[in-house]
């Protein structure tokens, strides 16, 4: 199992590229992409960055911290959704940044403990960060 800071450097590495991937939407903002979920950018960065505060709402309730507000992004443009990745970071990474390694087995929903729900936050990022990208220019 991963230990918690092999966890935090995850979820921060699937931000980064998050980051790259909003980025790098210019002028394509709104514009659905083909795939299995047909979301424009938008749609998927709105997604992905309301569900990392609510995994970290779980994380937080588990490992007894503080849990950050939850709220739905309405992202108008890639730069606005590059502000609200970056409150979402230091909101959700606050709760990231509490767990011990003696809190990974912890049960957990969604996962079996609280490792796989901090390793399925850097997954989902991974994912939408995929579907923001679009199928031209996924990475293999």
């Amino acid at each position: 199992m991963a230990s918690a800071d092999e966890l935090r450097t995850a979820i921060e590495s699937s931000r980064e590229a998050l980051r790259q991937a909003i980025k790098d939407t210019t002028g394509t903002w709104e514009q659905v992409r083909p795939g299995d979920e047909e979301w424009s950018p938008r749609q998927a960065a709105e997604h992905v960055i309301g569900s990392e505060l609510m995994f970290a709402s779980m994380v937080a309730k588990l490992v007894d911290s503080s849990a950050p507000d939850r709220r739905e992004f309405a992202l108008a443009s890639a730069d606005k959704a590059l502000a609200a990745l970056s409150e979402v970071a230091e909101a959700s990474g606050g709760v990231f940044a509490s767990v011990v390694d003696a809190d990974l087995d912890t049960p957990a929903p969604y996962m079996d403990n609280v490792a796989g729900l901090m390793q399925l936050v850097a997954t989902h990022i991974d994912e939408h960060t995929q579907q923001i990208q679009g199928p031209e220019i996924q990475r293999a």
